[in-house]
Order: structure tokens, then C-alpha cells, then sequence
């Protein structure tokens, strides 16, 4: 005995067109804007242990701006990466005075500890690292390590991967997934 069932699709069909219309840009902001928080917080990680520098300072400086996430009518989002260099003084372990009046201080793969440097306060009144910059009294410099290559290579190397490629798709079959039902449900049908 063969039983067999024959409907017309065509009216769901056509909702479900309309409703791709609809919800497909509200969905692609959504996994666009989660497959950049992923993109941040991998490339904090790789930032850090190509720097040196601690994820806390990292996490403050690669950001996304409330203004530069993605929405249904801009389909782009903005990762700044806070580029400028970082201050010794922010660094851990904080710097400090040895008995034989040098100062040591974290520096940054490559780079070495200069033996001219001195702890003093800053116009601010924190306490900052510098080394003169001649053998006058002064100019001076604040010793700052540069952060913009590792930062640079860190977004754009996790950016391009292919983890952060599977972590938009995902998302985006997810949101799809979730905002095509819950229209459907809006409209009466049901969906299980």
C-alpha cells in the first residue's frame, strides 16, 4: 500500500522569500559584528605574545567603536587597533630602581635595557621611565615600546584565517535560522 501526499508549497515558499528579504541584512550585521569581537579577542592573544605587552592593556586598545558596527543599512564593521606605542611605566612588572642606581624595566622582544634611564614623575604626577637625550640635563624621552607592528599583524593575520571565515558563516546560519522562525511564529505558523 502506498500512501502518498501532495501539497502546495508555494505560499510557504513565497514567505520564506519575503522573509530572506527582510531578515537576511539584520542577520549579516549580527554575525559580522560577533565575528569581530572574535576577531579582537583572538588577535589580543596573538598581539600580546608577539609584544610582549599584557592583554590588559591590549584588551583596552584593539577595540570596536558603538559607532562603527555593523547595522542592516552600513553591512561593515571598524576594528581599531589603538596603534600608538606603550608606555614602560604601564607595563608589568612595573619598573624599578636597583641599589646600583640603574633602572629595570620590561622592554620589547629585540630591544635593551637602557643603562641612562631614571624613574620620575610625569607633568601628570604618575611615575614614568625616561633616558635623556644628549648628555644635557634635558631633553628627555619617555620610554615607550612600539606596539603598531604586532598589533597590524595580529588582526590581519586572524582576519584572513580561516576560523574567523567559519565563525561569521556559523553565526550567520544561526541568526538566519533563529529570525526566520521567529517571523514565521509572528505570522501564525508553526515551526518546530
Amino acid at each position: 500500500m502506498k500512501i502518498t501526499f501532495e501539497s502546495d508549497n508555494r505560499k510557504l515558499q513565497a514567505h520564506l522569500d519575503e522573509l530572506a528579504k527582510m531578515v537576511t541584512p539584520a542577520a549579516q550585521a549580527a554575525a559580522l559584528n560577533s565575528a569581530a569581537k572574535h576577531v579582537r579577542s583572538k588577535a589580543v592573544g596573538i598581539a600580546s605574545k608577539a609584544t610582549g605587552v599584557p592583554t590588559k592593556i591590549l584588551r583596552r586598545r584593539i577595540a570596536i567603536p558603538r559607532r562603527s558596527k555593523a547595522t542592516q543599512r552600513s553591512l561593515e564593521v571598524f576594528v581599531f587597533g589603538g596603534l600608538w606605542p606603550v608606555k614602560v611605566a604601564d607595563l608589568t612588572p612595573a619598573p624599578r630602581k636597583l641599589k646600583s642606581g640603574a633602572v629595570k624595566y620590561k622592554t620589547g622582544p629585540g630591544d635593551s635595557v637602557d643603562p641612562r634611564a631614571f624613574i620620575a614623575n610625569n607633568t601628570n604626577g604618575r611615575l614614568s621611565v625616561f633616558v635623556r637625550k644628549g648628555s644635557s640635563r634635558l631633553p628627555i624621552k619617555n620610554v615607550t615600546i612600539d606596539i603598531s607592528g604586532g598589533v597590524k599583524s595580529a588582526i590581519w593575520g586572524y582576519l584572513i584565517s580561516q576560523a574567523a571565515q567559519s565563525h561569521y558563516e556559523k553565526i550567520l546560519l544561526s541568526q538566519m535560522d533563529r529570525r526566520v522562525r521567529s517571523s514565521l511564529m509572528r505570522r501564525g505558523m508553526r515551526v518546530s
